[in-house]
């Protein structure tokens, strides 16, 4: 097994939209994935922290369900659509999405690897220029130019 680095993350900032940023739990550096690097996205879900993530999928509410006996995110729920924007904000073609709970053995903390795929970028880059369009027409375009030159570090 090769070894998996996590790194603290900052504020990220869309350079093509600085008016859009992310800022995800961490970066991950997994030298045996194909792709080398990653985001990492953790939730402690408070309401289910005393019952195993699989536990937690019963629930029609949590962010998960049960695919194959694992925990997976749900498409349609919102943590989803977070984790794809921080992957088309930062580039980067994986996630380990995280749910931890207060169980202390490792089958209590659920590992899902979510995938970007090509579809949710292009969304992202036309939703991008709705959104600057929308800040251009109330006349706050330079506001958001400001942006430009701030960097924020990791």
């Amino acid at each position: 097994m090769m070894p998996v680095e996590v790194f603290k993350c900052g504020l990220v900032v869309y350079k093509r939209e600085p008016v859009l940023a992310c800022s995800p739990d961490g970066k991950v550096i997994d030298s045996g994935c194909s792709k080398l690097f990653g985001l990492l996205e953790v939730k402690c879900p408070e309401t289910k922290f005393l019952v195993t993530p699989l536990d937690a999928c019963s629930d029609n509410n949590f962010c998960c369900e049960i695919v194959d006996g694992k925990c997976k995110l749900k498409v349609t729920h919102p943590y989803y659509a977070q984790v794809q924007g921080q992957m088309g904000i930062t580039g980067v073609g994986w996630c380990d999405f995280v749910v931890y709970t207060a169980r202390r053995n490792y089958s209590n903390c659920s590992v899902i690897e979510l995938n970007r795929p090509q579809s949710t970028q292009s969304n992202l880059i036309e939703r991008v220029g709705s959104i600057s369009s929308i800040i251009e027409h109330n006349g706050t375009k330079k506001c958001v130019r400001e942006f430009d030159c701030v960097r924020f570090p990791n």
